[in-house]
């Protein structure tokens, strides 16, 4: 009797704290486990602060315009008139005139071409030229690096007529043709126009020939075998 009342009291016990110790093994497990409430009000701070911050404007897009799509020209021309001298400031002009003038220093030099030959022809001479040679050079004249002149054919029985000067930077390594223009009165003159290199060194010289091509052949005024030349100079 007494065996069967303790063990209905110790049945009874156990029976009772059973519940409080898993009520209170799950409140601490509550406390313990994440997302508790610090972290759920931390939350919610997060949310509103997001929601107070204002919202960045987007970034304006780049735009490329162009001169003509807005009715502007493309580029800007400026005149110079040779005849407008360049205005320059009084101040300027008396501080260089205050330098004295220095004795060493030597004069710029300018290049130019200088005919080694002399007058090709007088005019009363021309004709008994022309009747040996059909092409005869009549008038040169140079000016810095530019050399014009004219030429006297003596046309026959032909139909093809073809008159030009032949020259050279270099010694004939090299050789260019010019085409010459047949002189408005129909005389049998022609004008032609050489342009010559400006970087020449010094001592080169320029070389030419006059040239007249038809049917009957090619006929050519070489200086009697020694050239036309001109000789680089320096003034």
């Amino acid at each position: 009797m007494d065996a069967q009342q303790s063990h209905r009291e110790r049945v009874a016990s156990s029976a009772e704290g059973e519940p409080g110790e898993v009520g209170v093994e799950r409140l601490l497990s509550a406390l313990k486990a994440p997302g508790g409430d610090d972290e759920r009000d931390g939350d919610l701070k997060d949310r509103r602060r997001a929601k107070s911050l204002a919202e960045c404007p987007d970034r304006a897009a780049k735009r490329v315009q162009f001169a003509d799509t807005l009715g502007l020209d493309l580029e800007d021309v400026v005149h110079f008139s040779a005849a407008e001298d360049p205005r320059v400031p009084p101040k300027a002009l008396n501080r260089l005139q205050s330098y004295p003038p220095d004795p060493g220093r030597q004069s710029p030099t300018v290049a130019r071409l200088v005919p080694t030959f002399a007058v090709p022809a007088e005019p009363r001479d021309m004709p008994s030229l022309l009747r040996d040679r059909r092409v005869a050079l009549e008038r040169v004249a140079v000016s810095g690096f530019d050399v014009t002149g004219t030429v006297r054919t003596l046309k026959g029985d032909t139909v093809r007529e073809e008159v030009g000067v032949r020259y050279t930077f270099n010694a004939w390594r090299t050789c260019v043709d010019a085409q010459a223009a047949r002189v408005a009165d129909g005389a049998g003159r022609f004008t032609f126009t050489l342009c010559a290199p400006p970087y020449l060194e010094r001592g080169s010289s320029v070389q030419f020939a006059v040239f007249y091509r038809t049917d009957q052949g090619d006929f050519w005024d070489n200086n009697m075998g020694q050239n036309y030349v001109l000789r680089l100079d320096y003034a």
